[in-house]
């Protein structure tokens, strides 16, 4: 027990020592003593007899602080306050506020100070945390209250004490609880102006000190007494912390980090596993519902089993707790607003659900097969109502086998994962937050995080065919040995390492890919022993047909996974001695390339942007690829090209695009041939009109280097027929689509920033030029039907954004108002005007009549 400021006191002589300081007017002396008696109280942990005793003492002296007069006159003028103990009783209130509001914004202040140091990371044990501020606040709140102990609720209740015992009182014709609190109030005003505190603080500092909180939510223990300077104020912080903060190296970092990943992979596999007997749930329940039962036989037994398998389909969307007894349709449905649904999968939500199946399918058997057995006996094998006693006994056997299959996935998986309480994922995940954290204050490497790519994807879907597969067959994973569990371990710890890789691969690290390069290799040979496994069981088990009817083969599933994995991993493993964009190239190309016609597409953008970062001889980097990656979605259109239109066999198109590595590397010259190249070989009008403007330009002597480049990349244009004489059509095509995306790229850097200051004729002139020069690409390279190229709209648009002129705003007003024809009237009207000002010059010159 804590020591008591009056243990030796008896409550007769503490009662007699009040009166004593009473009598002798000694205000602060006084209120002191009944604080400590209030302290007592709270650190006798309000068992000890003696400390009780005296706190009633003090409860009946204050009640004595505001005696109401007696007699016919009290009667007339209510529960007066005795005149005689008014001003005594004024000086009281005024010390007891004193008091308590000093002691509120001294605990205020100090939480403010720890909240800071914790901020601030000095105080040891809460580096991890931080940055979190309601934890912050917490602990800061939390170490005020280790250092106060009991002050808090002493200073509470002998204020309230004293507050409750004038309630109905008044003084000189005022509610004497009125004036406490006015009191209270200039005592609080007087302290807010001396410490420069606002009075929304002061309502929060009130707020915290009159509800303490003493729930240790956040699980940390304080220590008690004084601190060393610099010492941690705790004597054990929560288990997720303490797990992280033991690890003393990034090698036990990364240690922890795998293995509580592992537990995220089990539970998900558990998920996907349970998914799977709820695709075959749906599919009985749409057997169950498609029996032509009787009316008459449709029984509470009958309903209730068709309940309980539409309740289990609900697993892992919106599924409620539910009484496992048979309990009526009106209970059901109070129960059901009762509870509360979730999407979560773990073993005793699934056991919940197996059970309610297991409540009344016995009986909806036992019916089934008895009327199955009457009417055999009867000889009426062909009737109607024989198959359908037939059928109703065949589904019962199959939900049974569902439900026993899902009951053995659960067991198998509680027995191997502690239960698999969800709350030991929810664990795993609070310490992997603060793993990253414990890395990044660390300055240890923290790996970016990394998308799903195709091959990623492509093992989940391997995983997940395996897994309905078995489901639909009722293989359970004791009859499997658990192999196929083991396999899908093995596979869930290779896709973390594979994204380690890519991840190292983003950081430019060689020595960490080098790292978890070796661990992928080790994890391949775990993953081929269990395939071999998988395949031996397969062998030697009798093949069943699905519950679903759907042709599954796990041999073939497995096969594919094997190659899959020797060709990506063959890759990776060979990553030093190859350069790394033609692995990367590899990995976004044929299997690779996604399943649907968005990834495809965003792949073969990848991929042509990795090519040609390649080609133009840069430093790989993933964040540059992605980046050209981008760039080249939107300037080739590839999102909107029309070849890749699935209503026009764009499907197939992007099919053959995307099958193997050569394959798109070609697509990057369709694309390129067919959003740049000219259309219906016209070559020679092109090269024309890039002639006409080109000798139509101002000369770029003096001009800005954009301003060059734009004349020279026209230049090049007007002289491609020289250029490709000897070319192939297919080199020709892709030369022509070239020197038009010089062109384009050209006027996009010469007019970026110009799009509003070219007000000079020079700067017009200039301006006009390049647009000139996309109208005739444009022209030429249009899709028939068009206006104008997609591209070219796009890049039109851009620049039209920021001029807004009416004649950029619409294509058909574009394609005629710019071109070759144009720039040569510009400058027939610019040399005309030069012309007739040269003449002016020279009429004018001395000597001339």
């Amino acid at each position: 027990m804590a020591d008591l400021k009056f243990d030796n006191v008896t409550p007769e002589q503490f009662a007699l020592n009040l009166r004593q300081l009473k009598n002798e007017g000694k205000v602060n002396e006084l209120v002191d003593m009944i604080y400590e008696a209030h302290a007592d109280y709270y650190k006798g942990g309000m068992g000890n007899e003696g400390a009780n005793a005296r706190l009633l003492e003090t409860e009946n002296f204050i009640k004595e602080l505001s005696p109401v007069k007696e007699g016919e006159e009290a009667k007339k003028e209510g529960k007066e306050i005795n005149p005689d103990n008014v001003a005594f009783l004024n000086q009281i209130m005024q010390a007891v506020s004193e008091k308590y509001y000093n002691a509120v914004y001294d605990a205020g202040k100090r939480r403010d100070s720890y909240d800071e140091q914790i901020k601030n990371g000095n105080v040891k044990g809460t580096e991890l945390v931080k940055d979190e501020p309601k934890t912050v606040r917490k602990i800061a709140h939390d170490l005020v209250m280790r250092d106060d102990g009991v002050a808090s609720d002493a200073y509470v209740h002998f204020y309230r004490t004293l507050h409750n015992s004038l309630e109905g009182k008044i003084i000189n014709g005022k509610d004497a609880q009125e004036i406490n609190v006015e009191t209270s109030e200039k005592v609080i005003k007087s302290i807010e102006e001396k410490e420069n505190i606002s009075h929304e603080k002061t309502l929060e500092y009130t707020e915290e000190y009159e509800n303490r909180d003493y729930n240790n939510s956040l699980g940390f223990r304080y220590k008690q007494g004084e601190l060393a300077p610099g010492e941690s104020p705790f004597a054990d912080v929560p288990k997720h912390l303490k797990e992280v903060q033991s690890c003393k190296s990034a090698e036990e970092l990364e240690a922890l980090e795998d293995s509580l990943n592992s537990v995220i992979d089990q539970h998900d596999h558990y998920e996907r596993q349970i998914r799977s007997t709820v695709k075959v749930a749906n599919h009985l329940l749409n057997e169950f519902d498609s029996i032509d039962w009787p009316a008459e036989d449709k029984t509470v037994t009958y309903e209730d089993t068709r309940h309980c398998l539409e309740h289990y389909t609900h697993l892992g969307k919106d599924y409620k707790y539910e009484t496992v007894e048979i309990i009526s349709d009106k209970n059901r449905e109070v129960e059901a607003k009762l509870m509360k649904a979730d999407k979560d999968i773990y073993p005793a939500r699934t056991n919940n659900a197996t059970e309610l199946i297991d409540r009344s399918l016995s009986n909806m058997f036992d019916q089934a097969a008895e009327k199955y057995e009457n009417l055999k006996e009867d000889g009426m094998t062909d009737s109607p109502e024989y198959k359908t006693a037939e059928k109703m006994v065949k589904t019962a056997q199959n939900i049974f086998q569902m439900k026993d299959t899902a009951e053995k996935i659960t067991e198998a998986h509680a027995n191997a994962n502690d239960g698999g309480k969800l709350s030991r994922v929810e664990d795993a995940k609070l310490k992997l937050k603060y793993i990253e954290k414990a890395k990044k204050m660390h300055k240890l490497t923290v790996l970016p995080k990394i998308e799903d790519d195709a091959y990623v994807r492509s093992i989940d879907d391997t995983l997940t065919k395996l897994s309905d597969s078995l489901a639909d067959c009722n293989v359970k994973p004791d009859e499997s040995k658990g192999y196929y569990d083991k396999l899908a371990t093995s596979l869930m710890e290779h896709k973390r390492i594979y994204k380690k890789i890519r991840a190292a691969e983003k950081l430019s690290d060689d020595k960490l890919k080098e790292k978890y390069t070796k661990q992928l290799v080790t994890n391949t040979s775990e993953i081929k022993k269990a395939i071999k496994n998988c395949k031996s069981f397969e062998k030697s088990t009798k093949k069943t047909e699905g519950i679903t009817g759907g042709k599954s083969n796990r041999t073939s599933d497995l096969n594919e996974l094997s190659g899959n994995l020797e060709s990506t991993v063959t890759i990776l493993k060979n990553s030093a001695a190859e350069v790394s964009f033609d692995k990367y190239i590899r990995l976004h190309s044929g299997k690779y390339s996604g399943k649907t016609v968005g990834e495809k597409k965003t792949n073969i953008a990848k991929v042509i942007a990795a090519y040609s970062l390649k080609k133009a001889g840069r430093k790989f980097s993933v964040d540059d690829i992605h980046k050209a990656a981008n760039e080249i979605e939107e300037f080739y259109c590839i999102r909107t090209n029309p070849d890749y239109n699935t209503q026009n066999g764009g499907k197939q198109r992007l099919k053959d695009a995307t099958k193997d590595e050569k394959s798109m590397i070609h697509e990057a010259v369709n694309v390129r041939v067919g959003l740049y190249g000219i259309k219906n070989g016209k070559y020679d009008e092109f090269v024309r009109d890039m002639n006409t403007l080109k000798d139509s330009m101002r000369t770029s002597k003096g001009r800005s280097d954009e301003y060059k480049n734009l004349c020279n990349a026209i230049k090049e244009a007007s002289e491609l027929n020289e250029k490709t004489a000897n070319m192939t059509e297919e080199k020709k095509a892709d030369a022509f689509a070239n020197a038009n995306i010089k062109v384009v790229m050209a006027v996009q850097k010469y007019v970026k920033g110009k799009e509003t200051v070219r007000i000079q004729d020079k700067g017009n002139d200039a301006f006009a030029n390049s647009m000139d020069a996309l109208s005739i690409v444009s022209k030429y390279t249009r899709h028939e039907g068009q206006a104008m190229n997609e591209s070219i709209i796009k890049v039109v648009n851009k620049i039209n954004k920021v001029r807004k002129d009416n004649l950029l705003s619409d294509a058909n007003r574009f394609a005629k108002g710019f071109g070759a024809e144009r720039a040569k009237m510009a400058y027939d009207r610019r040399t005309a005007a030069e012309n007739s000002k040269k003449n002016v010059k020279e009429n004018k010159a001395p000597g001339r009549r």
